[in-house]
């Protein structure tokens, strides 16, 4: 599947609940996060996503429109995302800070702006 941004997601139990997904600005997001707080290669950070049970699971809720699929990767930050994949479960346990780097907002919004990425990777909307 293709990585793209402005997947819409309409929620079948109320129709103005929608979601905006920018898949591809969550995959880069999540690669480049690997590579900077798991100190990984780009070719290590992608093979560990696209590899990953996360990403098979969010490729078939995609395939779906799963809106309360959706809601699942929308509940974790990018950031435990990224460590779970890289470390594992209960990544915190094992020497892997669970908190967010103090610098991380600002490395973020730099990354995004480098790569020519969405400003986030879910964007709720509420239709009146």
């Amino acid at each position: 599947m293709e990585r793209v941004d402005k997947i819409l997601f309409i929620n079948p139990e109320n129709p103005k609940e929608q979601t905006v997904f920018n898949f591809q600005t969550w995959c880069m997001l999540i690669e480049g996060i690997i590579v900077k707080y798991g100190h990984k290669t780009d070719k290590e950070a992608h093979a560990i996503l696209i590899n990953s049970h996360l990403y098979t699971c969010l490729l078939e809720d995609i395939r779906n429109k799963d809106y309360e699929g959706l809601f699942f990767y929308q509940h974790e930050l990018e950031y435990h995302w990224a460590m779970l994949l890289t470390f594992g479960e209960l990544y915190w346990h094992h020497g892997i800070s669970s908190i967010v780097p103090e610098e991380f907002d600002i490395w973020e919004r730099k990354y995004l702006k480098e790569h020519n990425l969405a400003e986030s990777s879910f964007i709720n909307l509420e239709n009146e």
